[in-house]
């Protein structure tokens, strides 16, 4: 029931929901997943849908880093009761790890998942990650390129205030 809320397009009488109506079915799907969860605390695949739709609440409703937070701790629990890999668990807790900005844990997910089923393109998206680390890294330790005088001229140029 959780995953129908959060597909939910059209409402009982045929007409498009409105975008307040949908973000209200992924609270409602929040609310349902985690009853089922209460009914069966090692189950995984409640545990996972759990950490989707919470995953899905953070981008739909705006919500706090803390529902990203939620998202993980369910995924956590999914792995430590599942009985067979999953690789869109793996997928999508890098999904989460790289919006917080925790790069080499989500490059090792992408690659747990890449690993369990290459077809999901995990590695190019590890490959993505080291990629726009190492860009980061040689563009602070290089200044931007930028040798030491112009950049000491370019900081000198920002206005101590705004005019207003």
């Amino acid at each position: 029931m959780s995953m129908v809320y959060r597909m939910l397009e059209n409402n009982s009488s045929g007409e498009k929901l409105d975008q307040e109506e949908k973000k209200k079915n992924y609270k409602t799907s929040i609310e349902l997943v985690t009853k089922a969860v209460a009914l069966d605390m090692a189950d995984s695949q409640s545990w996972y849908v759990l950490g989707n739709a919470h995953l899905t609440n953070f981008f739909v409703n705006n919500e706090s880093t803390k529902e990203l937070e939620s998202a993980l701790r369910a995924y956590a629990l999914t792995e430590k009761h599942m009985k067979e890999a999953n690789p869109d668990l793996f997928y999508n807790r890098a999904t989460v790890l790289e919006y917080l900005e925790r790069y080499s844990e989500a490059a090792q997910n992408f690659q747990a998942a890449h690993q369990i089923d290459p077809n999901l393109g995990g590695d190019k998206r590890a490959d993505a990650i080291v990629g726009f680390v190492s860009r980061a890294y040689n563009s602070i330790a290089n200044k931007g390129k930028i040798k030491s005088n112009r950049l000491t001229e370019m900081v000198k140029s920002i206005p101590q205030t705004i005019p207003g």
